[in-house]
């Protein structure tokens, strides 16, 4: 199970030291059972206790977060935890300080959240929808200079579709480009491809305009960079759309 990136996180408030052992709440809403099994075993042969539910995680929450209270060993804690599971392939990338939302820990206590590759663009589950349409879905290109379709697929992967006009044959070859996708801060798309030059970065915004007998709302994928028109990069990064008519 490659799990690649983990925070560490400490909510900020007065605690005390305690001389009991650790105990690790893992949530485990997204995990098979293997995998719960897998990482609680380790946590319990390294004497901590390990507490497992199913419960939502909070909406500051998008990949995979360790959460402790800072008390007297408890980063020794921390890092005994993040030891084990580095060995188990959860790979630990970054460490920060950040909240998680109403979710806080009493001292010797901490809070694991999994969030497994197989788990789609990670934080889109918390993402608001202004407009009732999935963020998985099919967008039509505005100003590529072909016609030129982006599909984002709830498994994580995309597809690009470039319909390039041959005009010695009199017709269009179809270009297609396939790759894996991930969403950061609940609204910026990265798209990553073998066959495309560079990483295609958009924002996602929500729009609306008038058009004959109704209005037309929905999301663009607005490019947050520009590249030389004739890479792949360059003739792909232009603005997506999706909307329905009101």
């Amino acid at each position: 199970m490659k799990l690649p990136v983990i925070f560490l996180c400490c909510l900020l408030f007065l605690t005390v030291g305690c001389s009991s052992p650790s105990t690790v709440h893992l949530y485990g809403k997204f995990l098979k059972q293997a995998e719960i099994d897998k990482i609680k075993n380790s946590l319990t042969q390294a004497e901590m206790l390990v507490e497992v539910n199913r419960l939502p995680f909070p909406n500051t929450i998008g990949d995979n977060t360790l959460i402790y209270a800072p008390s007297k060993g408890s980063k020794q804690q921390a890092e005994k935890v993040m030891n084990l599971l580095n060995q188990l392939g959860i790979v630990i990338d970054n460490t920060g300080l950040i909240l998680a939302s109403n979710h806080s820990f009493s001292a010797n206590n901490m809070g694991l959240y999994i969030v497994p590759d197989d788990i789609v663009a990670r934080n889109a589950i918390h993402i608001e929808q202004e407009y009732d349409i999935p963020l998985f879905n099919e967008y039509a290109a505005r100003d590529c200079q072909n016609s030129t379709t982006l599909i984002l697929q709830k498994n994580g992967q995309f597809r690009i579709e470039e319909d390039i006009w041959d005009a010695s044959k009199k017709l269009y070859n179809e270009h297609v480009f396939k790759g894996i996708w991930h969403l950061k801060e609940e609204k910026f798309i990265f798209l990553d491809s073998p066959k495309i030059d560079y990483t295609l970065i958009f924002e996602r915004t929500a729009f609306s305009r008038k058009i004959n007998g109704g209005e037309l709302q929905g999301y663009q994928l607005i490019p947050m960079t520009s590249y030389n028109k004739k890479s792949n990069a360059g003739r792909l990064y232009c603005t997506y759309e999706i909307s329905q008519v009101l």
